[in-house]
């Protein structure tokens, strides 16, 4: 994508977040405002960062395009829920979708991003 150290560092920002509410969730914070304030982070970064990379496949033409978009769009939808069931006070429901998108997350690094990856990498922008 643009870079290998761009592309890393945006998911472990992405990851980082999804610990500090896991952390949040198992301390059982008394205070709503802050798992809502860490899952809008979340929510806002992820969107910034699939939109960048929706960006590039479109630029690049791609052919994996719709697939990778769905799985955006999957995301986004779980982490919406997290927030529901975190705002209805659901613990249970919220500490399973979290695990959810957690494993997606990281499935979905080592495989659909990589498959991008190698794809801009022959196809994408030329650095030389």
């Amino acid at each position: 994508m643009a870079s290998d150290t761009h592309v890393a560092a945006e998911h472990r920002v992405q990851l980082e977040l999804l610990h500090a509410l896991r952390e949040t969730l198992e301390r059982g914070e008394t205070d709503p405002s802050a798992p809502g304030s860490l899952l809008k982070q979340l929510l806002d970064y992820s969107d910034a960062h699939f939109l960048s990379e929706q960006l590039l496949m479109r630029l690049y033409a791609y052919p994996a395009y719709e697939e990778h978009v769905l799985e955006h769009d999957r995301l986004i939808g779980d982490l919406r829920d997290l927030s529901i069931a975190w705002t209805e006070g659901e613990d249970d429901a919220a500490g399973a979708l979290l695990g959810k998108v957690e494993d997606w997350l990281l499935t979905h690094m080592t495989t659909t991003d990589k498959a991008l990856e190698g794809y801009l990498a022959e196809h994408g922008p030329r650095t030389s």
